[in-house]
């Protein structure tokens, strides 16, 4: 278990340094900054004192915390699928239009030119 423990806590710091530079390079807003950092404080200290957590995990009606940890990580990915689906799909519709505006102004400036 301490070797898992140290990886999570070895993992945790270099995920806020990571997210530090990235807000540092105008990546990250404040706010942003702030949810990541969160969740990584609770990562970090979930791997310092798991027997903290244990209790509330066997309430929820899982086995062990690596259980738990794994089913919240799952819910996360499937979460930032999700948000990634929509944001790609809203910038597709952005360069749809995009696209079509130019067209129709490239075929407005032709039309000009001929009459010319």
């Amino acid at each position: 278990m301490i070797a898992v423990q140290l990886i999570s806590i070895v993992f945790s710091l270099a995920a806020m340094f990571f997210t530090y530079t990235h807000y540092k390079r105008s990546d990250f807003t404040a706010k942003e900054l702030l949810i990541w950092t969160g969740i990584w404080i609770v990562f970090l200290v979930i791997s310092l004192f798991p027997e903290m957590v244990s209790p509330y995990v066997q309430k929820l009606g899982f086995a062990r915390l690596m259980d738990f940890v794994a089913m919240i990580a799952f819910v996360v990915v499937f979460i930032l699928l999700l948000h990634n689906y929509l944001v790609v799909h809203q910038l597709e519709n952005k360069i749809e239009a995009l696209v079509r505006e130019l067209a129709l102004k490239d075929v407005d400036s032709e039309k000009k030119k001929k009459t010319d």
